[in-house]
């Protein structure tokens, strides 16, 4: 006996007609937390992506990541030195040409330190150190006035020094 196999329709919708298939970029410890819950809950990791984009986009202001407001809280130089180190190692060994600070937010697991504030205070510890800067991007993709850091030049830090220590014994006369 034969079965007769219907042709497919050349114009009948596919699969690939209704879904897109983008690619995204996330921090690896974030990547590892979805890929757990994947385990444990049968959902695999693009579905998971799905939902969370689906969710945000019913919020009432999607896709609004705001750095948290750290004005309020008095700075302390070196209270947050050991945030500032693993911040600066962060962007010194993956984003040595600058990282946004949504970005820098998004990846905070990846240098361990789960707080958005905490990431603010040892950012603003680093900023204050000169360790890092603080520039708009001028790049045509990026939202207007979208802030991001970079590691300040070690050329240009020298010299910064070096003049600092030339006023001081210009002003101090010889020792």
């Amino acid at each position: 006996m034969t079965f007769y196999k219907k042709p497919k329709d050349p114009n009948a919708p596919k699969r690939e007609d209704a879904m897109e298939h983008p690619s995204c970029n996330i921090g690896k410890r974030t990547f590892q937390t979805l890929e757990d819950f994947k385990v444990s809950h049968r959902i695999p990791v693009a579905r998971q992506i799905a939902i969370a984009l689906d969710n945000e986009l019913d919020s009432q202001k999607p896709f609004n990541y705001p750095a948290p407001d750290i004005s309020q809280i008095p700075f302390v130089e070196g209270e947050y030195f050991s945030e500032s180190v693993k911040i600066y190692q962060y962007i010194a060994d993956h984003w040595k040409h600058g990282i946004g600070i949504d970005l820098l937010l998004l990846c905070r697991l990846d240098f361990n330190i789960p707080d958005k504030t905490q990431v603010m205070l040892g950012l603003r510890e680093l900023i204050h150190n000169e360790q890092v800067v603080e520039a708009i991007s001028k790049k045509p993709w990026d939202p207007p006035n979208y802030a991001f850091i970079k590691l300040t030049d070690d050329a240009k830090l020298r010299e910064k020094k070096n003049n600092k220590y030339k006023n001081i014994t210009k002003e101090s006369g010889p020792l």
